[in-house]
């Protein structure tokens, strides 16, 4: 059974775990390669499968004028670790005074005295410890030590580019899309609770749920996407075609995340959770003349999506 613990609770692992150790995400393909083998080494062993990951992501800790580039919240995260096998995710608030600690301080506490780690899995640049001190080579000398077994997986790669975080959001900002879904494994999705808006969408005829996105995340390409939206209560997937920018035609000035739901102008989403899922970038955002300019390219751009989405 699936669970989340937070540093510094015990979560009672008597007989041993097999751990990874990692940021992961968006749990993108190369995670999910590394969690394969950390499952197959946990059902090897007869031990959980444990994932250590941070929060919050430690970029934002040590740089405070980074722009947002999550490629997923925590909920997010959670949410698909749980559907990849993983047994345990232990989760650890990461600030400076936590950065400061040694990698055998790391071991030591972590992964010998609250999770009992009996084998770790970790992707090739992984490193712990204080000015991340603890790479794979002193992993190797250290870990015998303590009885801990390591086993390294290679980069995953997709058309012989590495597959990585930095990587896809690159691409999300270019608008490159199914690079980035490909690399990711599943859409890139903006989830959240629906908004009240200002309502010009239902005047034109194309009502929208609104989304007012986490301010860590990363916003792709602003413009216009092919979309779907799942309802978080139902896990009932609709198709959409989802506006990102500022809405330069009305003298916007706030990021929203505006969807129109197809065929189901009668469906009441306010205060609901939803997930957007982006699969297939239309169209920059750009400034129309008028209202009546901007509602005829809004019809183009439905008939775009609906010829993508198949519906």
């Amino acid at each position: 059974m699936f669970q989340v613990r937070r540093y510094p609770s015990n979560p009672g692992l008597t007989r041993g775990s097999v751990v990874t150790i990692g940021n992961f995400d968006g749990v993108h393909r190369g995670h999910q390669a590394l969690l394969q083998q950390l499952k197959q080494k946990s059902n090897s062993l007869g031990l959980p499968a444990v994932v250590v990951s941070f929060y919050p992501h430690p970029g934002t800790v040590f740089r405070s004028d980074l722009e947002p580039f999550k490629l997923a919240t925590l909920r997010q995260k959670v949410a698909k670790l749980k559907t990849l096998g993983v047994d345990l995710l232990y989760l650890i608030r990461f600030n400076r005074a936590f950065s400061k600690r040694s990698a055998q301080n790391f071991i030591t506490e972590i992964l010998i005295d609250r999770l009992r780690c009996k084998a770790l899995v970790l992707g090739e640049d992984t490193a712990i410890g204080y000015n991340r001190s603890g790479d794979i080579d002193f992993l190797r000398k250290v870990l015998p030590a303590s009885k801990i077994e390591l086993e390294v997986v290679s980069f995953e790669k997709f058309k012989d580019s590495k597959v990585s975080s930095q990587e896809i959001r690159r691409l999300l900002k270019q608008g490159e899309l199914t690079v980035a879904n490909s690399m990711l494994g599943s859409p890139f999705a903006i989830g959240g609770v629906v908004r009240t808006g200002d309502k010009r969408g239902r005047k034109l005829g194309f009502p929208t749920a609104n989304l007012y996105p986490d301010g860590s995340l990363l916003m792709p390409k602003l413009g216009v996407y092919a979309s779907k939206i799942r309802i978080e209560e139902s896990n009932e997937l609709l198709g959409s075609i989802t506006n990102i920018g500022v809405r330069p035609t009305v003298g916007g000035d706030s990021l929203r995340v505006e969807t129109h739901i197809f065929d189901r102008n009668d469906l009441d989403l306010y205060d609901r959770r939803i997930e957007v899922q982006l699969l297939d970038f239309l169209r920059d955002e750009e400034k129309f003349a008028g209202l009546n300019e901007l509602q005829t390219q809004i019809e183009l751009d439905c008939l775009s999506a609906r010829e993508f989405l198949g519906i």
